[in-house]
């Protein structure tokens, strides 16, 4: 949601200047670089039918569990590129050798997209941050139970978390950083 927001909420040379401000505009954003403010209508907006033809919610149950389907995560691939881009190779009946493996990682990485290092960001890029877990830097309780209300089941489903005790953690951190 955190990359979704700043990819459609900021310009870039792939987003229209004019799309970036109409969902602003239709978010009620003043300023965009208050992203916890903002966060919780953009959630609202995203799940209500803003960016169409796209839910997010719809895509999880089309494609979770299917037996030819091959699923991945951000984290997953970041944490070992070699083990998913493996595995996702596999899933497609490729086998490439792991030199070839090991030139796309490093291709393909963050530093080599963006040259920068993971963690600097450039809000106006595709590739903005490149680290894992920058939500927890944004959401606050507002923004967690806006999300829990409208795909909770969903982040359950995916892994991302075992139980709803998700929002009173986040929202205790959140709070603790205030």
């Amino acid at each position: 949601m955190v990359s979704f927001y700043y990819h459609l909420v900021f310009d870039k040379p792939i987003t229209s200047a004019a799309y970036s401000v109409a969902v602003r505009k239709a978010i009620g954003v003043i300023d965009p670089y208050d992203i916890q403010a903002a966060m919780p209508r953009f959630i609202q907006w995203a799940f209500e039918g803003g960016y169409p033809g796209f839910s997010w919610k719809e895509f999880v149950h089309d494609w979770h569990g299917k037996g030819h389907v091959h699923q991945t995560s951000y984290e997953a691939v970041t944490l070992d590129p070699k083990a998913e881009l493996t595995a996702a190779l596999n899933a497609l009946g490729a086998d490439l050798p792991d030199a070839q493996i090991d030139k796309i990682i490093s291709d393909y990485s963050f530093e080599a997209q963006s040259n920068r290092k993971r963690g600097e960001e450039d809000v106006t890029a595709f590739v903005r941050k490149g680290i894992i877990g920058d939500w927890k830097n944004v959401f606050n309780k507002e923004a967690c139970e806006m999300f829990d209300r409208y795909a909770g089941d969903e982040l359950i489903l995916l892994g991302y978390e075992t139980d709803r005790s998700w929002i009173q953690d986040q929202a205790a951190r959140s709070e603790a950083k205030a």
